[in-house]
């Protein structure tokens, strides 16, 4: 899936592997190297994009 950081356009590439996330109004929980790529490590929740480029068995 491609996540993008909408307050300033950076995007990243993660696999989701995880049952979560673990806060209710939250669609998707990133790991702290994802978060950081995406430059999001001052802010606890921000607008992200979220695209689907493999769809698995």
């Amino acid at each position: 899936m491609r996540v993008t950081n909408l307050s300033n356009g950076r995007s990243v590439v993660v696999r989701i592997n995880d049952r979560g996330p673990f806060r209710y109004h939250r669609v998707i929980d990133l790991a702290h190297g994802a978060a950081s790529q995406l430059k999001m490590m001052q802010e606890e929740e921000v607008t992200v994009k979220l695209e689907i480029l493999f769809k698995g068995d």
